[in-house]
């Protein structure tokens, strides 16, 4: 018992909950063990313990008709494991799974619902720590709601008139890619009858672009500012002119005026560690920040990409995350809103994985593109990590 006191003790949930509260929890305990693969428990069953985990992963999962289970949520080493426990009729409402050895401390509900029963305080106490994780959840589930199934379009506005009289230059499409379901990605290129034209922009600009007798579209710049040559732009194809852009093929022309929009702050950053939230297509416009943060690494402290997306084939440039990874002097964490169980990375939203993360608030500088109600809740998060005062934003994630 006095090495279960102690691993409960030292349980980020329980810190600072007095010693005779720790004592009578401690009574309502035990050390568990799940294999790889092993449930915990199944959707309907009696809630009649809760976990705190200690080492390992747990996939939280629901059974959807015609596609089986579906992992909404990855669960880690220090969070909790079920709040179904303190609501009636304490029965569970999804699967929970074992992603790898797990080690947990199992707290008998009915045995400590008693001890909070007769004594107030010890509820009073209990209530305060899981209040916190039942409305960070429900948020992050409204969040993944919004994400899955998004805002509708604005409706294309063909032949609108842009508001700078500047007359666009025309490029043409040199190649074409898929990236993820209807997001595509063009790389272009201006001649100016003499050859290639150098188009300098800096990260995280965008140029308006023109399907000629459709219309005009501001998509942000993806590609590498030490390539001006070459202007890559990342298309999801949702309203007439981003579906007639994805639809373009190599040699089509393209109206293009630009670059636009004041840029991330590269310079700000050097010297500080840099905190990359994308949500989405949000991707897109912070990739031109990472091509610069990686050519001038020595100049940056730590360097972290937090990046989610709706479902494993929602993930853009996959490969060159990938290749990311292996430079091993940059954190890169990637979740999704829902997956099979193939899938053995996190699921949850974006947010989530901030708390996570290492840098120092103090000393960070954090950019964020994606849906609004993602770099909402991101900035919260942020600030939430520390004495974060300083993210950045971009509202160029629709396109």
């Amino acid at each position: 018992m006095e090495g279960l006191e102690r691993i409960v003790k030292e349980h980020p949930f329980f810190a600072g909950l007095e010693e005779g509260f720790l004592n009578l929890v401690c009574g309502c305990a035990k050390n568990v063990r799940f294999e790889a693969g092993q449930y915990l428990f199944h959707e309907g069953e009696p809630a009649d313990q809760f976990y705190l985990i200690r080492h390992g992963r747990i996939a939280l999962e629901l059974t959807a008709p015609g596609r089986g289970a579906i992992i909404f949520q990855t669960l880690t080493e220090g969070e909790i494991v079920g709040v179904s426990w303190v609501i009636p009729p304490y029965r569970w409402t999804y699967d929970a799974r074992a992603l790898d050895l797990l080690r947990a401390i199992a707290i008998d509900a009915a045995c400590l619902r008693q001890k909070c029963e007769a004594d107030h305080d010890l509820g009073y106490e209990m209530m305060k720590r899981f209040l916190p994780i039942l409305v960070q959840r429900l948020q992050a589930t409204r969040l993944q709601i919004l994400d899955v199934y998004g805002a509708p379009p604005e409706p294309p506005v063909p032949g609108r008139t842009p508001p700078d009289p500047m007359v666009p230059c025309v490029a043409r499409v040199r190649r074409r890619r898929r990236d993820a379901p209807q997001v595509w990605t063009l790389d272009l290129e201006v001649d100016d009858g003499d050859g290639t034209k150098n188009f300098p922009f800096a990260p995280g600009q965008f140029n308006m672009l023109t399907v000629f007798g459709v219309g005009e579209v501001p998509i942000s710049l993806s590609g590498d500012p030490a390539k001006p040559g070459c202007l890559v732009h990342t298309v999801r194809a949702v309203g007439a002119v981003s579906d007639a852009l994805a639809r373009l093929g190599p040699g089509d022309p393209v109206g293009l005026r630009g670059p636009f929009g004041a840029g991330w702050p590269m310079t700000e950053a050097a010297g500080r560690d840099v905190v990359i939230v994308a949500g989405g297509l949000g991707l897109a416009p912070l990739r031109p920040a990472l091509y610069q943060l990686f050519a001038g690494r020595a100049r940056y402290g730590k360097i972290v990409l937090l990046y989610g997306a709706r479902s494993p084939d929602d993930i853009l440039f996959r490969r060159e995350i990938e290749s990311w990874r292996r430079r091993l002097d940059i954190e890169i964490e990637v979740t999704v809103d829902h997956a099979s169980s193939v899938w053995h990375g996190h699921v949850g939203v974006v947010t989530t994985l901030i708390s996570r993360a290492d840098f120092d608030p103090l000393h960070a500088i954090a950019l964020v593109c994606g849906p609004e109600v993602m770099m909402r809740f991101a900035i919260t998060a942020l600030r939430h990590s520390g004495s974060m005062t300083n993210p950045f934003i971009s509202l160029w994630s629709a396109t």
